[in-house]
């Protein structure tokens, strides 16, 4: 794949919303000031977010920014940018869940002296 068919699939409906989540990526990364590393993981949860579930959240947007979007191609953008972000917050909120959970068993079998591999 060259240079050119990418820059091309960014101009399709699905390479747009792929950069709307990516969008919605970089601000969390901006906002919460992120490592490179946790920036880039939000850039790509985003986006893919974006991809796969910006679609459902049209018909949302459509209710929420109708009157101020008029052309309705433009609504899947930012049903994408939204999406992203929610896709990222929803996915940290479960890392954090697992993070907790797995620190508490740690300290359980510290404590216990019945440490599991």
């Amino acid at each position: 794949m060259d240079s050119n068919s990418i820059l091309e699939w960014f101009r399709t409906p699905e390479g747009k919303l792929a950069l709307a989540g990516a969008a919605g990526g970089a601000v969390r990364w901006a906002t919460l000031r992120e490592k490179p590393v946790q920036g880039m993981a939000s850039l790509f949860v985003g986006l893919v977010c974006s991809v796969y579930l910006g679609p459902v959240a049209v018909p949302i947007v459509d209710l929420l920014f109708a009157r101020v979007l008029l052309d309705p191609d433009q609504r899947a953008l930012p049903a994408g940018f939204i999406v992203g972000m929610l896709g990222i917050a929803f996915t940290g909120f479960i890392i954090d869940i697992w993070g907790a959970y797995r620190k508490k068993r740690v300290a359980e079998e510290a404590s216990t002296g019945q440490a599991k591999p």
